[in-house]
């Protein structure tokens, strides 16, 4: 065939590869975009993924990220984020047409040297720290009792240590009599048991709070939990009836997959 019939072919093809291209990479680029968040639509995600997100407001909403609401949201919304596992966190958001369309959350990881040190500036706080709130109200409570048990016997030592000087006074007192004296020393005599008596309760109460304090602190190392690995996403409107100015609306729970 001659070269210069098969030119005018050979330019057809080259423009029709041309336009192909053109067109893919239109259609690429709309791809691209349309991947991203609708402007009538609210994104929600975390860091990490599965964070159960509940949004509080004129409407209410409950999800685990990631999620996307099918329309936009206006107004101050109370929003609260928990994770087993990870420290919740709740903030206030005002959500707009021009702040955008993306809300993104970042939560802290529960580990056993943060519940360790919160024990150690409080007891029982690094067991609510860890969501075993009985064993933290347990400790706190038993260590509290002990201090307050020291704190009393304390002000009974103090108490029998005034009557020690009181009858040592009365004793060395140059104008008592003998039978004033057998008096006041036997007075000594009970007050020094006392403060024995007393003083050793006291330490037994510090000694016993200290090592329930120490023993709360190891166990949140050795016996941190192993939280579970939670699975599946779900949204949903939870009836939430909120005044407004003309009165007052309802919203109902719907499902969203």
């Amino acid at each position: 065939m001659n070269p210069c019939t098969r030119r005018p072919a050979t330019m057809c093809l080259g423009m029709m590869a041309t336009i192909f291209l053109l067109a893919g990479g239109q259609n690429v680029a709309l791809a691209q975009s349309s991947n991203g968040p609708r402007p009538d639509c609210v994104v929600v995600s975390s860091i990490p993924a599965g964070v159960m997100i509940t949004l509080q407001g004129e409407y209410e909403f409950v999800g685990r990220t990631p999620f996307t609401l099918p329309y936009s949201l206006t107004g101050q919304y109370r929003i609260k984020a928990t994770k087993d596992g990870y420290e919740s966190k709740a903030r206030d958001h005002i959500f707009s047409l021009s702040n955008g369309h993306i809300y993104e959350i970042s939560l802290t990881r529960r580990t056993p040297v943060r519940a360790f040190y919160r024990s150690l500036l409080l007891p029982g706080w690094g067991h609510f720290y860890t969501d075993r709130k009985a064993w933290g109200v347990f400790y706190s409570s038993l260590i509290t009792t002990s201090f307050v048990a020291a704190a009393v016997n304390q002000s009974r030592y103090r108490d029998s240590q005034s009557e020690y000087e009181d009858a040592f006074g009365r004793f060395t007192n140059a104008e008592a009599n003998f039978a004033e004296q057998n008096i006041a020393f036997a007075d000594m005599q009970r007050s020094l048991r006392d403060l024995d008596h007393y003083k050793k309760k006291r330490n037994r109460s510090l000694y016993f709070a200290g090592g329930v304090w120490l023993f709360s602190m190891l166990e949140n190392l050795i016996f941190f939990p192993t939280y579970p690995h939670e699975k599946g996403a779900t949204l949903a409107v939870i009836p939430s009836l909120n005044p407004i100015a003309d009165g007052a609306t309802l919203q109902v729970r719907i499902p969203i997959k």
